[in-house]
């Protein structure tokens, strides 16, 4: 019987192998010839949707804006060379109705965007980069711009799979020049593109750093504002789906309309404008470099250098040379921010809460792009797609498009070190990957801290490490000879008892469910909370397979518990996920939570949201990438007491006295460490011995940028 079996299996396999390769060579017998040739113009009857007359008060914004922007030009001319293009630039009405759309009709963040675009492309000059030096990055066909929408959009088709170079400005100056060309082809009316991001083929081996994505995803956001108007997302892997499914409930709705994963293309592209390789498509077309490129460079009128073959060219708007710019008086619906919206009213809109977004991106340069974040196996091309289109790379990107970066000091001097040591008194130190990495100390770490000492300086020690308590990290501060005094220590644990009992008052009588270690519980005891969960023997088991019983006693879902702390735990198990989630989503669970009382009320706090952490083999996942399935699955915003927020300062400057002017925080991290000192008002020191890369300081667009830059701690024992 089996041999029977298995001979029918085979039978079976080879003719429903036959048959698909029949269907097969059917579709392809029906489809048109193979193609080099890219579509430039949109198919009969692909229309952008019309406008309304906009109302007085708008007009005398975007009157405002654009005067604003003309006499900041006038005041502040570009170079000779560059004058025609900005000139161009400025000229476009749909320029300024684009930023005050992107601003909800803020008319002062509106100029501070556009005003921040300028300088941009004063710096990048995008619109004049030669081909010869992007070409290379085109060659495996990556990006493809050919074909329109069913609303006349230009569609770029970003490959990651195809992926042929390093991480590099080149790479990133290649992304820019593939959106100039999209925007030359813009027709009539029409002020954004589509984006098809096809994941097949791709690997984690083709993904840049995070710097590149980082940098992509803050040109888009802050320089390319309302220019995406759909990104479709295609072939996504598995690990990738869980990511966007994981902040789908984020999305608001008019951004969640924009980006679709795995759609039916055919709804959106005309066929005989969708390639052959999606669903429906009868597009036969068949990548040749050497025709795409010379096609694409001609239809935009792109000299060698840069510049324009047609002398009279200047783009006013949409259009390639030979097409007319768009009429002001195209129609196009309105939003509430009382500016007309297109239909990707998305690139400076909060797609993400805050929380959601760094933990996609906050992941090591040098470690390549992460497997939940948005970069992973997108490249810098899926950045491009992803960030632009519903603003899920932000973290990396800021959202009102005012950059934090200045010019920072690279200290490499016995001068320049004295210097420091001259302008402060107060010297606030992150730990981890400052003065030790693991259960290593940086060289020369201990001799700094005393060398400062003798010098009359203030130390404070502030970490997010919540796995410690201040007596566990006192005992390690001595074995590591490192001398400190437990009211200089400020870890995230302590400062999440300290603002659960003295800023929210909680109940003496409630409890605290702890996902955590012994650091949390030591400083809840420290404090007289009450609490459970964390190491309890009982909570640090696993379940049966989908046996839930265990967790549907009273004795399991504790009522008297009022709060929720979640902090690093390296013994993270369902049990604790599936007791917290209950608690957090009891009735009432975001209402006060009341002395004497059961049940109601439950604030949620997180030690920290460092997606790593530094140590030995790292970096390693770190207490915010534990939050991750919690806030997800309970759907709440939780309170975050770590650096660089707000809970963490208050809690040093109610029991430390300095001078912010003359402070200074020394740290690893440019999103929590630099963040907090900005935060606070005091100057910043970033080394490189811990997370971030001299890379993201040195983007043209980096966010963050510390005022101080030094290799290593140990390097100011160069200091008598």
């Amino acid at each position: 019987m089996s041999r029977f079996l298995s001979r029918l299996g085979r039978q079976n396999s080879e003719a429903n192998s036959i048959r698909s390769s029949k269907s097969v060579e059917s579709i392809a017998a029906s489809l048109p010839p193979k193609t080099h040739d890219i579509l430039v113009r949109p198919a009969q009857g692909c229309t952008p949707k019309p406008r309304p007359e906009l109302t007085a008060e708008q007009h005398d914004k975007l009157a405002q804006l654009r005067d604003h922007l003309h006499q900041y030009v006038a005041a502040n001319p570009p170079e000779d060379d560059y004058k025609p293009w900005e000139q161009s630039w400025i000229a476009d009405d749909d320029l300024y109705r684009r930023y005050l759309r992107a601003a909800k009709g803020d008319l002062n963040n509106a100029k501070q965007r556009i005003k921040g675009t300028l300088e941009w492309r004063r710096s990048f000059r995008p619109e004049i980069i030669p081909p010869g030096d992007v070409s290379v990055e085109g060659e495996t066909g990556k990006h493809v711009l050919s074909g329109f929408d069913k609303e006349g959009r230009p569609v770029l088709y970003l490959r990651p799979g195809r992926e042929n170079t390093t991480p590099s400005q080149r790479q990133i100056r290649y992304l820019v020049w593939s959106l100039e060309r999209a925007v030359d082809m813009m027709p009539p009316g029409v002020d954004n593109i589509a984006i098809v991001i096809d994941y097949k083929g791709a690997t984690t081996q083709s993904n840049p750093s995070l710097a590149t994505a980082r940098e992509v995803a803050n040109i888009l956001q802050n320089h390319y504002v309302e220019r995406m108007g759909r990104a479709f997302v295609c072939n996504v892997p598995w690990i990738l789906n869980a990511f966007f499914t994981a902040i789908t409930p984020f999305l608001d709705p008019i951004t969640k309309d924009k980006i679709r994963f795995n759609a039916d293309l055919k709804e959106f592209i005309p066929v005989e404008q969708l390639d052959v390789e999606f669903s429906g498509g009868r597009y036969n077309y068949d990548f040749d470099f050497k025709t795409y490129w010379n096609t694409i460079v001609d239809f935009c009128g792109i000299a060698q250098d840069g510049t324009r073959t047609h002398p009279s060219y200047a783009r006013s708007g949409s259009g390639a040379p030979n097409q007319e710019g768009p009429s002001s008086t195209a129609a196009k619906s309105t939003d509430a921010s009382g500016v007309a919206p297109t239909p990707a009213d998305m690139a400076g809109s909060q797609a993400v809460q805050d929380h959601a977004d760094k933990l996609a991106a906050e992941q090591d340069v040098t470690h390549g792009a992460s497997a939940v974040g948005i970069g992973a196996a997108a490249g810098a091309a899926g950045a491009i797609g992803i960030a632009g289109a519903g603003s899920a790379a932000a973290a990396a990107a800021t959202t009102n498009g005012v950059k934090s970066q200045g010019p920072y000091t690279y200290l490499q001097s016995v001068e320049a070190y004295e210097k420091l040591m001259n302008d402060y008194d107060t010297f606030l130190f992150d730990c981890d990957g400052v003065l030790w990495s693991g259960d290593e100390t940086i060289p020369g770490a201990v001799s700094v801290l005393e060398k400062l000492r003798k010098r009359g300086k203030q130390v404070i020690f502030v970490t997010n490490n919540a796995s410690k308590s201040r007596e566990t990290y006192l005992k390690k501060f001595a074995g590591m000879k490192i001398q400190a005094d437990i009211s200089e220590i400020f870890s995230s644990s302590y400062a999440s008892a300290v603002y659960l009992k003295r800023v929210l008052k909680f109940p003496a009588d409630r409890k605290v469910y702890v996902i955590g270690m012994h650091g949390i519980e030591e400083e809840l005891d420290a404090e007289g909370i009450l609490h459970c969960g964390g190491t309890n023997p009982q909570d640090n088991v696993f379940l049966p397979a989908l046996d839930f019983t265990t967790l549907q006693s009273a004795e399991a879902i504790d009522p008297k518990v009022g709060a929720v702390v979640c902090g690093f735990d390296m013994h993270m198990s369902y049990i604790k996920l599936a007791k917290a989630f209950k608690h957090l989503t009891r009735p009432g669970a975001e209402g006060e939570v009341k002395e004497g009382e059961e049940g109601g009320g439950c604030h949620f706090i997180l030690t920290n949201d460092d997606s790593t952490f530094p140590a030995k083999g790292g970096p390693w996942p770190g207490a915010g990438s534990l939050s991750v399935p919690l806030i997800f699955s309970t759907k709440r915003t939780p309170t975050i007491v770590g650096k660089p927020h707000k809970p963490m300062l208050d809690c040093i400057i109610a029991t430390k006295q300095f001078d912010p002017k003359r402070a200074i925080m020394v740290g690893d991290r440019l999103n929590t460490d630099i963040e907090f000192a900005k935060e606070g008002k005091i100057a910043s020191l970033m080394v490189l011995t811990g997370i971030s890369r001299k890379a993201e300081i040195d983007a043209p667009d980096a966010k963050t940028v510390p005022d101080f830059l030094i290799d290593s701690l140990g390097d100011l024992d160069a200091l008598p």
